[in-house]
């Protein structure tokens, strides 16, 4: 199973920049980024969160390619900067 994530415009410190991965079914492994290595490997109802530094940059934009062995749940938390702007 094949998942993209797109990088938001949250902070840089990987707290609100991350794909989440919930398992369907037992001893689901997760990849990233073409690695060949699992990641993790989960269990049923069991969730990965897979840190923010697995983007292919930090700016917004940047991706990340996921891949499982079994079908997952697979969400996306995603922020937005705000600046104050001072007259």
């Amino acid at each position: 199973k094949d998942y993209v994530f797109i990088r938001g415009n949250g902070n840089t410190n990987g707290l609100t920049e991350f794909p989440l991965v919930i398992a369907t079914a037992d001893n689901t492994q997760i990849f990233v980024n073409g690695s060949t290595t699992a990641i993790a490997t989960i269990d049923n109802g069991e969730y990965f969160k897979i840190p923010s530094s697995n983007y292919s940059n930090n700016s917004a934009g940047a991706n990340m390619f996921v891949q499982t062995s079994k079908d997952v749940y697979a969400y996306q938390s995603i922020g937005q900067v705000h600046y104050i702007h001072r007259v």
